[in-house]
């Protein structure tokens, strides 16, 4: 059986095929690194919108604890609507 020498077109496909699957396996981790980094972001932003929302409907169970009345102004959905 012959043996291939060094510049077999064979052995140039597998270099080339090898090569552009480095170079994908490089594009994929860097793809996969920055979707994690942006995962923690989002995670971040969305414990601090929680707390945000958590704050404010405190306060409003303060405000409704207090017995707050609306103005007579405002006409809540209870309330008939007649035009002026």
């Amino acid at each position: 059986m012959p043996r291939p020498d060094e510049n077999s077109p064979r052995l140039d496909t597998l270099e080339e095929s090898f090569a552009y699957t480095e170079r994908q396996n490089e594009q994929l981790n860097e793809a996969v690194t920055d979707l994690g980094r942006r995962v923690v972001e989002l995670t971040e932003r969305m414990q601090r919108v929680e707390a945000r929302l958590g704050t404010l409907t405190d306060r409003l169970g303060e405000m409704e604890d207090r017995g707050l009345e609306p103005p007579p102004h405002s006409a809540g959905p209870d309330m008939p609507k007649e035009p002026l």
